[in-house]
């Protein structure tokens, strides 16, 4: 009975992150398409802000993303740092840009810690 119950919250808290993803990727989305009317209308520097800021929101997807895997392998996951993670810009777009490759002017920002 105990192992259902664990079974059932982690469902349910799988569903609920799920739900999360959707209302960022929409949100995502609403965002990329007032950024595109700003653009369109020469807001350039203010259709850029909010393109970033959708991409913030993607950023949350992937943060979102690798909680579902650790409830569904039943790995514990800190919700305090987790929380602190969506309030940090860098962790979202840390998240959001992990597959591209790394510049030289990156590199060498970082070698100087910059």
């Amino acid at each position: 009975m105990v192992s259902k119950l664990k079974h059932r919250k982690r469902r349910a808290l799988l569903a609920e992150v799920a739900n999360g993803a959707t209302l960022a990727f929409a949100n995502a989305e609403r965002l990329f398409a007032e950024a595109k009317l700003l653009a369109s209308e020469g807001s350039v520097a203010r259709a850029l802000f909010l393109h970033q800021i959708s991409l913030e929101e993607c950023g949350k997807i992937e943060l979102l993303g690798a909680w579902a895997v650790s409830i569904s392998a039943n790995v514990r996951v800190d919700e305090t740092k987790l929380m602190k993670a969506f309030a940090n810009h860098k962790a979202k777009n840390s998240a959001n840009a992990y597959m591209l490759e790394i510049s030289e002017v990156e590199k060498i920002a970082r070698a100087n810690k910059d």
